[in-house]
């Protein structure tokens, strides 16, 4: 048995963005995900973040074969699932499970919240009734809920009550691998801590493994052991999450912490600010050096603008994509040497 649940190595996922007219053909892709690999061991949390349209979604999205693949290997437990398909594709989705970002619409209002939840088991050939409601209602005893809202309908429930349904359709089947896509953006804040919290227990009672979508960094630093940030279907920066909050060694890292607000009007008013210039690029656009050139403060145009940076390593466990990332934890830890602790602090957890 290998300690790595899932390895993804250069996955690549693209849209038709027009068609021919006449012959009804693709005539041009964007490229969503674009050579992402990360690899997630067993039992951990692997967090994606970025910004929206940085293609975390389309990469959750066809680590399940959810979307096509349009290139790249993904492995799960040792088996190259990049293409199958049919019979064996489906016997595979038990093991593999989503929790979707919209607790509304991810549930279909014409069924009974019964239904919805023992669906998943009847698609994988459990058609005893009676075994089928008991495991639906252990379900949901274990994301909070009563057995008795087995028979009410889906508009019955608040927003973090559906999601929690929506957690309990994931984990009925026992997966050991849960990809979960923003499980908490949808929901009030005063709801969100308490999702989180659900999370945490579940995958030490299951012994999950999970794959932790999202563009709020304090949900990633309370539920994942690993981050990864995307930029532009490509992975910026991989590290620790300790890590990544205390020294990131990305300029679109370092972003993306600024921009995250601390609960200290002190502290607030004091640390520094990163503003990044212009917009993100179309991803149908052609990049020939860094895609992040465009809004660095670092950048050099004679070696960004044509030299990709490649993802490498600088330390144990911390990979990035930069030229210049060395340069830029020196010149953190000048600017950070004489100010207190707590001006150096990451944002909080929820």
């Amino acid at each position: 048995m290998s300690d790595n649940l899932l390895e993804v190595t250069d996955l690549t996922v693209r849209y038709v963005s027009s068609r021919s007219l006449v012959l009804n053909r693709p005539t041009s892709h964007i490229t969503a995900v674009d050579k992402l690999s990360l690899t997630v061991p067993r039992g951990t949390s692997y967090g994606l973040v970025g910004e929206s349209g940085s293609g975390k979604s389309s990469a959750g999205r066809a680590l399940l074969r959810l979307e096509e693949i349009a290139g790249g290997q993904v492995v799960f437990d040792g088996q190259d699932i990049t293409n199958l398909s049919g019979e064996p594709l489906r016997q595979l989705r038990r093991r593999m499970q989503m929790v979707f970002q919209d607790p509304i619409g991810s549930l279909n209002p014409r069924q009974r919240i019964s239904t919805i939840l023992t669906k998943p088991l009847r698609v994988q050939g459990s058609h005893d009734r009676r075994e089928n409601l008991r495991r639906a209602g252990e379900a949901l005893e274990l994301v909070g809920l009563s057995k008795s809202v087995l028979d009410r309908w889906p508009h019955e429930f608040s927003g973090g009550q559906r999601q929690r349904i929506g957690i309990a359709r994931a984990v009925v089947l026992n997966p050991e691998l849960l990809v979960a896509d923003e499980p908490v953006s949808a929901l009030d804040v005063s709801v969100q801590a308490q999702i989180i919290n659900l999370l945490l227990d579940i995958k030490a009672e299951l012994n999950l493994t999970s794959l932790v979508i999202a563009h709020n960094l304090a949900v990633v630093r309370q539920l994942c052991e690993t981050v990864g940030v995307m930029y532009l279907g490509s992975l910026a920066e991989e590290a620790p999450a300790s890590q990544i909050f205390s020294t990131p060694a990305h300029p679109y890292t370092r972003a993306l912490l600024s921009a995250a607000p601390i609960p200290d009007p002190h502290v607030e008013d004091q640390r520094e600010r990163i503003v990044l210039e212009g917009d993100p690029p179309s991803p149908a656009q052609r990049h020939k050096g860094c895609k992040f050139v465009g809004r660095c403060a670092l950048r050099q145009p004679t070696r960004c603008a044509d030299e990709p940076p490649v993802l490498r390593e600088i330390g144990p466990g911390h990979r990035v994509a930069c030229h210049f990332a060395e340069l830029l934890l020196d010149e953190q830890a000048a600017a950070t040497a004489h100010l207190p602790s707590a001006l150096v602090t990451p944002p909080p957890a929820v």
